[in-house]
């Protein structure tokens, strides 16, 4: 049962991640539209026109099935570790610590031999925003992958077909054996 529920969950999750881009990408192309209407007695209602065509079931596709398969199979794409940010709190604060060590002689401000710096901060790095800043940009990051899936999609394939060629290749040569000459 697990083994059914667990992929069923992660395209959900992949789907879920993509109906953004989906409705940047069809809003951008017309296909979603908000005209305002304005009624007798001067109040603004916000209104919703869909048009579709066929491209727009062609963005559906790689929504629902393109998305899911080029997630699975090119996880480096959305990888959240490749990207970090330092703020400039953290690296006055890492210039800090270079200058007191490069120039500090004698320590006389330390007592008992203790070698951290009593007035320094409490914690070991400074309040900053830098995992924000890194959040934030892994979400653009990504919103900007799926956009691009969706709308060229299929190129994204090409790498997972040869990759899978590639492995098929090795099984099929690893699996043929040369014929053993016996006289």
């Amino acid at each position: 049962m697990m083994r059914i529920i667990k992929p069923v969950i992660k395209y959900c999750y992949f789907v879920l991640s993509g109906l953004l881009a989906f409705f940047l990408v069809l809003l951008f192309y017309g296909s979603i539209t908000f005209p305002y209407l304005v009624d007798k007695s001067g109040a603004s209602a916000l209104q919703f026109q869909m048009n579709y065509s066929l491209v727009d079931l062609y963005f559906l596709f790689n929504l629902l099935i393109l998305l899911p398969i080029i997630r699975h199979y090119l996880p480096r794409l959305y990888s959240s570790k490749s990207v970090a940010f330092e703020t400039y709190k953290d690296k006055a604060m890492k210039l800090h610590h270079q200058d007191i060590q490069n120039n500090h002689k004698g320590h006389s401000w330390t007592p008992d031999h203790v070698t951290s710096n009593p007035w320094e901060y409490s914690a070991s790095q400074t309040q900053s925003y830098g995992d924000v800043s890194t959040w934030g940009f892994n979400i653009f990051k990504n919103s900007v992958i799926n956009i691009l899936v969706i709308l060229v999609g299929i190129l994204f394939l090409i790498p997972i077909i040869i990759h899978r060629g590639k492995q098929t290749s090795k099984a099929t040569k690893s699996t043929v054996k040369s014929p053993s000459s016996k006289d």
